[in-house]
C-alpha cells in the first residue's frame, strides 16, 4: 500500500558536506568530573566501524582521553562499548546497559571537536545479591521466591524469579540490587515446584560488589503424586493399548499401559513432583507414535493429561476406463463431505496424483471417513460419470472404477486457430487450450507444438460447430497471468481465428530504508520512474512497497529524506521480474547536525509480568542520577505507538510507531519533550518527560510488562502448495498472490518435526487438503523438515504467528524456529517445479560468495560460503556442433538462484558477467566442464566467488585443466553422477539443504 504524500513543507536545506581530514578528542569522565581510563568508543561512518579507541591508552596523553587523527571529513557517530570484563561469563548478567551515542562532524582545517561521555559511578555504599538456584544435577530451577531481612526481621525486599523486581530476569537466577552493605538473613519463601525449601542463611553484602549465593533444592520425597494419561481419538473416543514412560534426567518410570480393564487409561503413582518427559513407548494399533510432551507435575496432587491421536490417513485409487475397459487419462476428481464441501481434489498426473500411469488416479493422505467422489472434469470427448461414495479407512486403500461413455460426435464441423501472443505482441509459444461445453472438455487439450512447430499457433481441426468455452489448460510459463475462460463461436466449414494475449504477472519493488547501523528509518518518501509520480513513504519498519509493476527496469528517486539524514542519489537499473519482488536496501548517512539539535532513540520491549501485574517502565538516559539497567531477559522487541511532543505543546514528530524491530530514532531541537505511549494502553504511568541535549543521543527504553498466556502446549500448522512451474516469487507476498489457491494445495507430503519432541505428519491427514498439524509441543527449538515429493523443484518455507505476515523464511527443505508455550505458528510451504517438459530440461545456478583468506584442500564450500544474493549476471551459450552460440542471459534472485527454463537438450557453457569465480561444481557436466542438459531433467550448477581473488583457479578437467579461465568463463569440475539419481536424493547426500 502507498502512504500519503508528504506535506508541502520543504525539508531543511542540508549543510554542505565537509571536506579534508581532521581529528577528534574523545573524553570520558565520571559524574564528579574525574577522568576515566579504560572506556572504549567506536566510531561509525558510511557503514564502516573504526576502533574501538580506549581512553588512557596513550601513555603520553591526558587521563580520560584519546585522540583519533587522520579522520576523513564527514559525520560520525561515537558509540560506547561494554566494559572489558563484560565478556567474562561469570560477570554477564541478563541486563542491557544503554550504549551512549554522540554525533560529531569532522571538517578539514578546523579544530578537533571534543566529544564527552559521562559515566555514573556506582555508589560505594551498596552492593548486589545474585541467587543461583539449582537441583542436585546442577540444572537451573525457576519459580523460587526469596526474602532478604535485616536484624529485627525487618523485610528489606521479597522477590520471585522472573518478577519485575528481579534484576536478572533469567530463569533460575534472582537478583537483588542496591542493598546497603552489611549482614542479612536470606530466606527461601517459595521453592521450585516439586522441591523442598532450604534452610535460611546469613549473607554478607559488600559495597560495590555482587555477592553470589548458590541454592541447591532437593526433590520432595515420593508422595501420593499421581499422573493419569488418557489416550483418545481426535473425536474424544478412548483408545486402548498405548504405553507410556516418564523420564526425569537419567531415570525412567514405566512403561505403564492402558488396556481394556482401565478403558485405555495409564496411571503413574508414587511420583515425585517436578518436571518430566512423557514418552509414548507403544502407540495404539493403527496409529503413529505420539509426540513426547514436557510436563510439570505438582507434588501431592493428581494431574491428568490427554494424548490425542489422529488416525493414519488412507488412500483412494480411482481407475478410469472407457466402455471397452481401456484406461482413460485426463480426468479430475473431487472428494466431498456429507455437507457437500470439497475437501480433496486431484487431476490425472498432477501434484496430488500419486500414480504416474494415465487413467489411474491415486489420492493419498486422505483422512478416514465417508466421502462422495465426483468427477469434476471427464476426459476430453467423454461424458461425465455418475457420482460414487467411498468409505476411507485408516492406513488402507479404497478402490473405485469409473466408466466414461463417448460424447456424441458433432453433426457439423469447423476449425479454430488460436494465435498466442505476449505483452510485446510477439508470438508466445508453450500454451495449451481446450474447448468446453457444460464444463466438459469436448475437444482438446491442444498444445503448441502438437503440429511440430512450437510457434504460438494452436489449431483445432474438425471441431464442432457452435458456442464453446475456450480454456487455457497450460500457460506459456509461470511468468504469465492465467487467461480467463472466454466464449468462442465456431462457424460451419470455416476457420475461426482468435488472438489470445497473455500478460506478465506484475512484480514489486520493496524498499528497506535503513541508516548506517541498519536501524529502520520511517517517513522517507520516494517516486518511481517510470510511474504516475505518486510518492511512497516508508512505514514504521522502514519499508515501502511499490506494487503492481510491469516487468522492466526502473529508477528510484528519494523525494524526502528522514529528518537528520542526508539525501541519497537516485538508484537506477532496478530490474523487476514477472511475479517477483525486487528488494532494495537504501542507506541514509547522518547529516551534519544543526548546532541546536540532538537525537532521541526509543527502544521498545514486551516482558512477562510477574506478581507486580501489568504496567510500563521507562528507562530514560536523560534522567539525572545513576544510570539504570534495562532488564530485557525473556523480553522481545515489538511494535508500539507513541507520541513525542515538546512540553511547550509545539514541536516534535508527533505520533510514530517503533515497528516490529522495536526501534525509532529521530533528530530534534534541544529541549524537553513528553513521550506518551498510546498503544498498548497498560495500567499505570504511560508518559515520560525526555530531555534532548545538544549533539547527544538520548535513549529511552520502554518496557511493557504484560500477563503471559496461561501455560499450554504450542502447535505448528503446516499448509502446502505447489506453484506453477518456473514461478519466480521471492517474498511471501509473491507466493500469496501468485500461488495460494485451492487447486494448488498439495496432499501426501511428509513433514518431520525434531526438537524437544519429534513427530511425523502427512498433509491431508486432518481431513483438509494440503494441511496438517503438530500439536502438544513443549517450548524449545525445533526443526521442521519437508520430504520433497519430487526432484526437479525448489522449496520455499515461511513461518510465523501471523499466517499472512510470517517472520521466518527459508529456501530449502528445512526451517528452524523457537516455540514458546501456547504459541500457534503457521508454516506455509511452496514447491516451485522447474519449467521443463518431456523434450526440454532446465539449468539452475546456485550462487555463493566466500570470504575466507585462504582456501585449503578439503575446504567446505557449501558450509563456509553464503548465498551471494541478487543481481549476479550470467550468460548461457549453446554448442551448435562447431562453436558455442549465445542463447540467453539472466541475473540471480535475492536467494542467489538463477533458472534457465525449457532448455533444449545439449551442451552449454555458462559465463559469469563482470566477475570471476574461483570454484564451481555441477551434477551434470562433461569432462570439459560444460553443462549437459537432458530432457525432463534439471542440471544444477554451484558457483563460488572468492572475495579478493585476482586470478581464480581452474577446477575443470580435460584439455583446459590447470589453465586460467577467461573472465568468468565456467570450466566446471565434474561431479559423481549416479544414473537415475534425482536431485532430491543427490542434495540430501550433499546435505546441501541442511540448516
Amino acid at each position: 500500500t502507498q502512504a500519503p504524500a508528504p506535506t508541502s513543507t520543504p525539508p531543511p536545506t542540508p549543510t554542505p558536506e565537509p571536506t579534508g581530514t581532521g581529528s577528534v578528542l574523545l573524553f570520558a569522565q565520571d559524574d564528579a568530573g574525574e577522568p576515566l581510563n579504560g572506556q572504549c568508543i567506536t566510531l561509525n561512518r558510511d557503514n564502516e566501524a573504526l576502533g574501538p579507541f580506549c581512553t588512557g591508552d596513550d601513555p603520553d596523553g591526558a587521563a580520560g582521553e584519546v585522540i583519533v587523527d587522520d579522520l576523513p571529513a564527514g559525520v560520525y557517530e561515537a558509540v560506547t562499548e561494554p566494559a572489558a570484563d563484560a565478556a567474562d561469563p561469570d560477570q554477564v548478567i541478563a541486563a542491557q546497559r544503554v550504549r551512549e551515542r554522540r554525533t560529531f562532524t569532522i571538517r578539514g582545517g578546523e579544530a578537533a571537536p571534543r566529544v564527552v561521555f559521562t559515566f555514573q559511578r556506582q555508589q560505594a555504599t551498596t552492593g548486589d545479591l545474585l541467587i543461583i538456584v539449582r537441583n542436585e544435577q546442577n540444572m537451573a530451577l525457576d519459580g523460587a521466591c526469596f526474602g532478604v531481612y535485616e536484624e529485627g526481621e525487618q523485610a528489606i525486599a521479597e522477590i520471585c524469579d522472573g518478577d519485575r523486581a528481579d534484576r536478572d530476569g533469567n530463569p533460575g537466577r534472582v537478583r537483588f540490587d542496591d542493598l546497603e552493605a552489611g549482614s542479612y538473613r536470606l530466606s527461601q519463601l517459595v521453592a521450585p515446584a516439586g522441591y523442598d525449601l532450604v534452610q535460611d542463611q546469613l549473607v554478607e553484602i559488600v559495597a560495590n560488589e555482587i555477592t553470589r549465593v548458590r541454592i541447591t533444592n532437593v526433590l520432595l520425597p515420593a508422595t501420593d503424586t499421581v499422573l493419569v494419561v488418557q489416550t483418545v481419538t481426535d473425536g474424544g473416543e478412548p483408545l486402548l493399548g498405548a504405553c507410556y514412560s516418564l523420564q526425569r534426567g537419567a531415570s525412567t518410570v514405566g512403561p505403564v499401559c492402558g488396556d481394556d480393564a482401565n478403558n485405555g487409561i495409564a496411571t503413574f503413582t508414587e511420583l515425585q513432583g517436578g518436571a518430566y518427559l512423557l514418552r509414548q513407548t507403544q502407540p495404539p494399533a493403527g496409529y503413529d507414535r505420539a509426540s513426547t510432551q514436557a510436563l510439570l507435575i505438582p507434588a501431592g496432587e493428581t494431574s491428568a493429561v490427554e494424548v490425542v491421536h489422529i488416525a493414519r490417513p488412507g488412500s483412494v485409487e480411482i481407475v478410469k476406463v472407457d466402455n471397452n475397459g481401456d484406461l482413460l487419462g485426463g480426468s479430475c476428481f473431487v472428494l466431498l463431505t456429507g455437507d457437500n464441501q470439497i475437501v480433496y481434489r486431484t487431476c490425472d498426473n498432477e501434484q496430488n496424483d500419486a500414480d504416474p500411469e494415465p487413467g489411474v488416479l491415486l489420492m493419498t493422505g486422505i483422512a478416514a471417513g465417508e466421502y462422495v467422489v465426483r468427477e469434476a472434469r471427464p476426459p476430453a470427448g467423454y461424458q461425465r460419470a455418475a457420482e460414487q461414495t467411498v468409505s476411507v479407512q485408516s492406513n488402507r486403500r479404497a478402490f473405485l472404477e469409473f466408466e466414461n461413455l463417448l460424447l456424441p460426435p458433432p453433426p457439423q464441423r469447423g476449425d479454430l486457430t488460436i494465435f498466442k501472443i505476449g505483452p510485446d505482441d510477439r508470438p508466445l509459444p508453450g500454451a495449451c487450450f481446450a474447448l468446453l461445453q457444460d464444463d466438459q472438455i469436448v475437444f482438446g487439450p491442444r498444445c503448441d507444438g502438437d503440429d511440430g512447430a512450437n510457434d504460438g499457433t494452436i489449431s483445432f481441426i474438425g471441431a464442432g460447430v457452435g458456442e464453446f468455452t475456450l480454456s487455457e489448460t497450460r500457460a506459456p510459463s509461470g511468468n504469465y497471468l492465467p487467461i480467463q475462460d472466454t466464449l468462442v463461436t465456431i462457424q460451419l466449414n470455416q476457420n475461426t481465428e482468435l488472438i489470445v494475449e497473455n500478460q506478465f504477472r506484475p512484480g514489486r519493488i520493496l524498499i528497506r530504508k535503513i541508516d548506517q547501523n541498519r536501524i529502520p528509518l520511517q517517513n522517507a518518501c520516494f517516486v518511481l520512474e517510470p510511474s504516475d509520480g505518486t510518492p511512497l513513504c516508508t512505514d514504521a519498519a522502514g519499508n515501502g512497497l511499490f506494487a503492481n509493476l510491469q516487468p522492466g527496469t526502473y529508477r528510484l528517486v528519494e523525494t524526502q529524506q528522514p529528518l537528520g539524514y542526508l539525501p541519497v542519489d537516485p538508484v537506477a537499473g532496478i530490474v523487476v521480474n514477472p511475479g517477483a519482488t525486487t528488494t532494495l536496501d537504501v542507506v541514509n548517512q547522518l547529516a551534519p547536525p544543526p548546532p541546536n539539535t540532538g537525537s532521541v532513540q526509543v527502544v521498545k520491549f514486551y516482558c512477562p509480568a510477574g506478581d507486580d501485574g501489568e504496567g510500563t517502565v521507562f528507562i530514560d538516559s536523560s534522567n539525572p542520577g545513576a544510570s539504570q539497567l534495562a532488564q530485557t531477559a525473556n523480553c522481545t522487541a515489538g511494535d508500539a505507538r507513541f507520541s513525542l511532543i515538546s512540553t511547550s505543546g509545539e514541536g516534535g514528530p508527533g505520533q510514530f510507531s517503533t515497528g516490529n524491530d522495536g526501534r525509532y530514532q529521530t533528530t530534534l531541537l534541544a529541549g524537553n519533550y513528553n513521550l506518551n505511549e498510546l498503544e498498548p494502553n497498560l495500567p499505570g504511568n504511560t508518559t515520560e518527560e525526555v530531555r534532548i541535549f545538544v549533539n547527544q543521543l538520548t535513549t529511552v527504553v520502554v518496557l511493557n510488562y504484560v500477563a503471559p498466556p496461561a501455560p499450554s502446549p504450542a502447535l505448528v500448522d503446516v499448509i502446502k502448495y505447489t506453484c506453477a512451474p518456473g514461478f519466480q516469487g521471492t517474498i511471501f507476498l509473491d507466493f500469496a498472490e501468485g500461488c495460494v489457491a485451492d487447486q494448488n494445495l498439495t496432499n501426501n507430503v511428509t513433514f518431520r518435526l525434531a526438537g524437544e519432541t519429534t513427530a511425523r505428519r502427512i498433509t491431508g491427514d486432518l481431513g483438509q487438503q494440503g494441511v496438517t498439524r503438530f500439536n502438544g509441543l513443549g517450548p524449545g527449538i525445533y526443526t521442521l523438515r519437508e520430504e520433497p515429493p519430487a526432484a526437479n523443484l525448489t522449496v520455499y518455507a515461511f513461518c510465523g504467528l501471523d499466517p499472512n505476515n510470517p517472520e521466518l523464511r527459508q529456501v530449502g527443505d528445512s526451517i528452524q524456529m523457537r516455540l514458546s508455550a501456547g504459541q500457534q505458528v503457521t508454516c506455509t510451504w511452496f514447491n516451485v517445479p522447474d519449467d521443463l517438459s518431456p523434450t526440454t530440461g532446465s539449468i539452475v545456478v546456485h550462487k555463493y560468495g566466500c570470504a575466507a583468506t585462504t582456501y585449503p584442500p578439503g575446504y567446505d564450500w557449501f558450509r563456509e560460503c553464503e548465498s551471494q544474493g541478487a543481481g549476479v549476471q550470467f550468460a548461457l551459450s549453446f554448442f551448435d556442433g562447431t562453436q558455442f552460440v549465445p542463447r540467453s542471459t539472466g541475473a540471480t534472485s535475492e536467494d542467489g538462484l538463477l533458472r534457465f527454463n525449457r532448455v533444449p537438450p545439449g551442451t552449454y557453457r555458462l559465463q559469469e558477467i563482470g566477475a570471476a569465480w574461483c570454484h564451481a561444481e555441477s551434477d551434470s557436466v562433461n569432462a570439459q566442464g560444460d553443462v549437459i542438459v537432458q530432457a525432463g531433467q534439471r542440471a544444477n550448477v554451484w558457483i563460488f566467488n572468492c572475495l579478493g581473488t585476482k586470478q581464480p583457479p581452474n577446477t575443470g578437467a580435460g584439455p583446459l585443466a590447470g589453465l586460467p579461465a577467461p573472465d568468468g568463463l565456467l570450466a566446471l569440475a565434474p561431479r559423481v553422477v549416479w544414473p537415475g539419481l534425482g536431485f532430491a536424493a543427490y542434495a540430501a547426500y550433499r546435505q546441501f539443504f541442511a540448516p
